[in-house]
This record gives structure tokens, sequence and C-alpha cells, in this order.
């Protein structure tokens, strides 16, 4: 993002506020989700640079943008969506994989799941990994065409430490 900014924030505002005021500065974004940032400045903070790396800086790299909303929650927060199933029957059409800190599913198209919502598989294969979990990446695949017939599908990275989630409302509520 080649948005810089040059200004200085008051003391006694706390992150949330300093997330509002960089968002401010992006033409095409909104402010979407914010969590739990009540910490205050105690003294006024000099703001110089690009303002996404700040926005990154000053949410420890817990924020991230989807359909022009900057979203930043804590590591054990998350969308404050609806939890959306994923069995044979909505489109699991893989075993899930288990990496390191992970599991890899995968399903046919499901454009609905966001990053940083909640899933819950239901796997008559692998019932050791049914759940909830927090969606950590999403890659869709394949081609949507009048004229072309393929499989279009989702792998979805989810997250699985021992944390208990709650869930943001959205800026807009």
């Amino acid at each position: 993002f080649p948005v810089t900014i040059q200004s200085t924030i008051e003391a006694g505002l706390n992150r949330s506020d300093v997330y509002k005021y960089l968002v401010s500065d992006f033409p095409n974004l909104t402010l979407g989700n914010v969590g739990t940032f009540n910490d205050k400045l105690q003294r006024p903070v000099s703001l110089c640079g690009n303002t996404w790396e700040l926005m990154k800086k000053y949410s420890d790299n817990q924020c991230f943008i989807d359909n022009n909303e900057v979203h930043v929650m804590n590591g054990d927060e998350v969308l404050d969506d609806s939890v959306l199933v994923l069995d044979a029957s909505t489109g699991l059409i893989e075993s899930p994989r288990r990496g390191e800190g992970n599991i890899t599913l995968t399903t046919l198209l499901e454009p609905r799941v966001r990053v940083n919502s909640l899933v819950e598989i239901n796997s008559m294969i692998m019932p050791t990994y049914n759940g909830q979990y927090k969606v950590l990446g999403i890659n869709h695949q394949g081609m949507i065409s009048n004229s072309v017939n393929g499989e279009s599908r989702s792998i979805f990275n989810l997250f699985t430490g021992p944390l208990r989630f709650k869930g943001v409302p959205s800026a807009a509520q």
C-alpha cells in the first residue's frame, strides 16, 4: 500500500482509536471488526511512514483486509458470524488433514466462509477432527464459466490451538 502518514496521536487514546485514525488514511477502506484493545497510550505517539506497516505494528500483525474492510482482532477473537457446518452434505470432499498447529480442509466452492470466522467440521471419516475451528486462510481454486465445465473448490487453513474464541461484532453494528 503506497499510503504514508505523518501525524501525532495524543496521549490517553486507546489502540482502537489509533486503528480508526490509521484506516481513515486509506481512500477505499473502512474499519471492520475491531477486537478488545482497551490499553491507553501513556504518551503522544508519532506516526510516520507507510500506513499499512504502522497498522501491522500497532496491532501486533493481527490485522487483515477483507472486502475493503480492515479488521483488527486478537488471536482469541473471531468474526461474529454464524458458524458454518462443513460436512459431506455441505461440500466436504476430502478428509481433514492435520498439520503443525493447523488443519487443512477441502470443500466444494464455499464463498460464505471468511478469514477469522468459525467453521464446524463434521467428518464421518475423521471424527477425531470434529469441532469448531478458526479460519486462518482461504484458497479458492477453479473456474466459473458458462462455457467451460470445471471443478471449483475451497481449501481452508484452520487453527487448532487451545484457545476459546469470542465473537467480535462489526464496527457498523
